[in-house]
């Protein structure tokens, strides 16, 4: 029997990865296209035909409940970054979209049962309660062309055991909704790390003209579009996804 993935109870309902209205705002998903899904760098894609994704892994309780509370409050902030409006947005607003999609990662997880999910219980039992796993970096960038609809997650791992490397794996999603570009990062560090500060390397990029840290808050207004947007000819949504580095 399935379980739901936030509080263990029947997972009895599907929930829809990509929201109803979000897919409706990106205006011409023909529903005999092709939707491609790269659950992991060393696996090929899945396709399914049609835009939508609906996973049975939560419970209608939660479903009903905070997550629906959760979509309502974040919409007012997505809405308006998708249609590509410039606009404020206050410590309140940066939270809400930052549990937005950690949940939302986390529920593209379940698309495969073959893979273990890399967020744990404990990190889905914060979530419901309002709060971020630990060590976790949300972005939010633009993308400057047409609309596109693009999921890839991303997990790190340390290819060789160093000592002197405090992580020991990481999970990184980026999304591109129509004009809106989000990134969410999870860490995990080894014991002895635990309670000292660490950097994870970055490859070289545009990354501090092209991405607005939302997560942890470091203003408590920020204003969206960044200088530089992403695109196909200069600044890719795999360069993107690919800019971490676990190794050092």
């Amino acid at each position: 029997m399935r379980t739901c993935i936030f509080c263990g109870e029947r997972a009895n309902t599907l929930e829809d990865a990509w929201p109803q209205w979000l897919l409706a705002s990106i205006g011409d998903c023909h529903p005999r296209s092709t939707t491609e899904a790269l659950l992991a760098p060393d696996r090929p894609p899945i396709n399914w035909l049609g835009p939508e994704v609906k996973i049975k892994c939560v419970c209608k309780t939660c479903n009903n409940g905070w997550m629906s509370k959760l979509e309502a409050k974040a919409k007012r902030s997505l809405a308006s970054l998708l249609n590509d409006l410039a606009l404020p947005l206050n410590s309140n607003e940066q939270l809400c979209l930052s549990l937005w999609s950690t949940k939302t990662a986390m529920v593209f997880e379940q698309t495969s049962r073959a893979q273990a999910p890399f967020y744990s219980k404990a990190d889905r039992n914060r979530l419901r309660s309002g709060e971020l796993p630990p060590l976790t970096t949300i972005w939010i960038g633009r993308y400057g062309q047409s609309n596109m609809l693009y999921g890839e997650a991303r997990k790190l791992y340390e290819r060789t055991s160093r000592n002197d490397n405090p992580f020991c794996d990481g999970h990184a999603t980026t999304f591109v909704i129509r004009r809106l570009v989000i990134q969410a990062l999870t860490l995990r560090v080894k014991p002895a790390f635990e309670n000292r500060d660490v950097t994870l390397h970055i490859k070289p990029g545009p990354w501090d003209y092209s991405l607005i840290q939302l997560w942890p808050i470091a203003n408590q207004v920020v204003k969206w579009p960044p200088e530089l947007s992403f695109d196909n000819s200069t600044i890719s949504c795999e360069d993107l996804s690919r800019r971490f580095v676990a190794d050092r």
